[in-house]
């Protein structure tokens, strides 16, 4: 497939939207939530810093569920516009609104769980891409279209935590702070997950030229 015709496509545009919202979600989460546990929630450095894998928890039980559910959709004669496509844009967007949700939990466990449940379903977004962006070019693109995918997927993450920064230094308080934070990114994953629920289709965007020897 023409590079061109690969990279403009709204698959690819899709996927990477979906990229940048949740890579720019997980640079925060990085950054920031030690703080967050500390600061906000009252937990002490030691266990602020313990507590930062949590959330990955949440990540790796929802990559194997999610995963799980699209493969038997595929394996149904389910067309991965819906298999992938709708059901990832939902689970996405579906991860996003529940961070919009944090800033009014002041209990550490249910903000704990929040956490776990938003930014662990948002880590599912390469469960989807990957798969959609293999089925719109021939095999041996394959490899370098979910590279340049990720590369530019990833330039999120350098202006994210800076972003994040400059709206804690503008809140009156940390609670008020961290609220706006997560608020904000969450909200622009839920963008990012409706955009590919309604931009994704591989079935319509997939090279069809015929194999010549």
């Amino acid at each position: 497939m023409p590079w061109r015709r690969a990279l403009l496509n709204r698959t690819f545009i899709g996927c990477l939207t979906a990229c940048l919202t949740q890579n720019a979600l997980a640079a925060v989460v990085i950054t920031w939530l030690p703080s967050y546990f500390h600061n906000v929630l009252g937990f002490s450095a030691l266990s602020s810093g313990s507590l930062l894998g949590l959330p990955s928890v949440g990540g790796v039980i929802a990559l194997f569920a999610t995963g799980f559910i699209a493969d038997r959709l595929v394996r149904r004669g389910v067309r991965s516009r819906r298999a992938r496509g709708l059901f990832g844009g939902a689970v996405l967007a579906c991860a996003g609104l529940v961070l919009v949700f944090l800033p009014w939990t002041h209990r550490p466990v249910p903000a704990i769980a929040l956490l776990m449940l938003g930014y662990g379903g948002s880590v599912t977004v390469n469960t989807f891409t990957n798969p959609v962006l293999a089925e719109i070019v021939p095999s041996h693109q394959r490899p370098a279209i979910i590279g340049v995918m990720t590369g530019l997927g990833i330039s999120a993450s350098a202006f994210s935590p800076v972003v994040s920064g400059m709206l804690l230094d503008a809140s009156t308080t940390a609670r008020a702070g961290y609220g706006s934070v997560f608020c904000y990114f969450g909200a622009l994953v839920a963008i990012g997950g409706i955009t590919f629920a309604l931009l994704v289709d591989p079935e319509r965007d997939g090279d069809r030229t015929p194999i010549r020897d």
